[in-house]
């Protein structure tokens, strides 16, 4: 994956997009859950215990939690201490369903991914995913030759979110950039740069975040990159340090 630093970048648009993969790129909420359970099972079968199995809100609410807390928390408190057999058992089963074919990205995602780079503009993945299920998502999901960059949170150097973003800006040398997520943890990553933040709905709906711009599909994302990005970005660089604008619905 080689960022295009030397291409020139369309009108309106920003130097570099950084998002977020589940929910955001990919209907994770969809699968996720079944296999969440399974993985449980699969635990309850190997300790000869009963667990109860999460439900779907449960599991789709720990979505974007970093390391043990997402496996802790697909678990009762008494069992919390089988967090890394749970994951040993579950991240196998991840890779099949995200490498056997079946598209599990949202409509448009190919489609907003190659627009933008086209446009020359370099792409960046800011995930806590671990590497294993973000190999899985470039690879099994065809959207590796469409990111220059991709960060979870097992890369070197990385503790939270925020420094993924932050190795973002320094790899490509811009802070002419706009994070698009799902998840209060993207937008936190967001302010914690000053950045532009585009809540991709489907967790967080319009009003739970106050967000710069609202999107209910890739289509939309585009659109707010383009037609609305340039202004976003310039009255976010005139608002003194504290200050907010909020922009939401479609553009139009």
């Amino acid at each position: 994956m080689t960022p295009p630093l030397d291409a020139t970048v369309a009108a309106g648009l920003p130097r570099l997009v950084i998002f977020d993969i589940d929910g955001t790129l990919t209907d994770t909420g969809v699968w996720w859950p079944p296999l969440a359970r399974r993985g449980v099972e699969a635990l309850a079968r190997r300790l000869g215990e009963s667990l109860p199995p999460p439900g779907d809100d449960h599991a789709n609410a720990l979505l974007g939690l970093a390391g043990d807390e997402l496996w802790r928390g697909l678990l009762p408190e008494s069992h919390r201490d089988h967090w890394k057999q749970l994951r040993d058992l579950t991240l196998p089963m991840e890779g099949v369903v995200l490498r056997e074919g079946t598209d599990h990205t949202f409509a448009g995602t190919r489609e907003l991914l190659s627009w933008l780079r086209q446009n020359g503009v370099a792409i960046a993945l800011a995930s806590n995913c671990g590497n294993e299920y973000l190999e899985g998502v470039l690879e099994g999901q065809g959207i590796g030759d469409l990111v220059d960059q991709a960060w979870c949170a097992e890369s070197p150097g990385i503790g939270r979110k925020a420094d993924m973003v932050a190795a973002a800006l320094e790899r490509f040398e811009t802070r002419d950039a706009v994070v698009v997520g799902d998840r209060e943890g993207d937008f936190d990553a967001a302010q914690a740069h000053a950045l532009p933040f585009i809540l991709r709905t489907g967790w967080l709906e319009e009003g739970d975040l106050p967000a710069d711009a609202v999107a209910r599909s890739q289509d939309e994302v585009g659109l707010w990159l383009s037609s609305r990005g340039t202004f976003l970005r310039l009255l976010l660089s005139r608002l003194s340090e504290g200050g907010r604008v909020g922009v939401t619905g479609p553009p139009g």
